[in-house]
């Protein structure tokens, strides 16, 4: 009887879900990998992921106004990029649904005064500047300021409207003189008043933001949110003068 020195060598590489090593009729191996459950999240993790959205979604419209985007840059950490410290500053702020008074477009400054946005109505938001004077230490006459807002509407009236809407804007105010009250209607695009129309609830950020000779933001001004109730007449298009909430 011959001895027979041929040997069986197989080598794999790479993951293997299913393996069968047969020699003839005989099974020498069989290997199958088991699948991992796809385990459901919780309402909390659903919620979580939500409001993620919602925050990323508010952080992309603050990113459209240049002057905000770079005092993001700046605060709180500088090893992080602007957007980041975006997310960490409204990440826990937001609900799951939308944004909430609480949420911010802009840091934290030293001085911080109540909203700005007086009113809105069929045209726009209507914003009132208040004296600066003696608010803003060394801040000269004729300085360059951005005004930023942005509106948030929520509330559908129909279920197949979106949950929220966010719509951003800036205007710049040359030669501001901070002992003077400037009164300013920005006006809806008409997409949008037409998309505000579907919703029955706005909250309005805004912050006044002062530019130096460089045309970069030094220093800013916190102003809260203010939210309003949108009543509506015959036709759900047309918005009459918004009352705070």
């Amino acid at each position: 009887m011959e001895e027979s020195n041929k040997s069986l060598n197989i080598k794999f590489e790479g993951r293997l879900d299913n393996l069968v090593i047969k020699y003839g009729e005989e099974v020498l191996y069989s290997y199958k990998r088991e699948k991992k459950k796809v385990r459901e999240k919780t309402e909390k993790e659903k919620a979580n992921q939500a409001r993620t959205a919602i925050v990323a979604a508010f952080c992309s419209q603050i990113n459209q106004i240049p002057a905000l985007e770079y005092v993001w840059k700046r605060w709180p950490k500088k090893k992080k990029s602007g957007y980041r410290n975006m997310l960490a500053a409204n990440s826990k702020l937001a609900m799951p649904t939308r944004l909430i008074n609480l949420n911010k477009i802009a840091p934290k400054s030293p001085t911080d005064i109540n909203s700005i946005c007086k009113s809105i109505d069929t045209k726009g938001i209507n914003i009132e500047i208040p004296v600066m004077a003696k608010r803003m230490e060394l801040l000269e006459v004729q300085e360059t300021i951005t005004l930023a807002v942005i509106n948030c509407v929520y509330n559908p009236m129909k279920e197949s409207s979106q949950l929220f809407n966010l719509f951003s804007r800036s205007q710049e105010l040359l030669n501001y003189d901070p002992k003077r009250i400037y009164n300013l209607s920005l006006q809806f695009q008409p997409i949008e008043k037409k998309e505000i129309g579907l919703y029955n609830n706005m909250i309005v950020f805004t912050t006044i933001l002062f530019s130096t000779h460089n045309g970069r933001p030094e220093k800013w001004i916190s102003t809260s949110a203010k939210e309003f109730v949108l009543n509506k007449k015959k036709m759900w298009e047309e918005i009459i003068i918004g009352q705070a909430v």
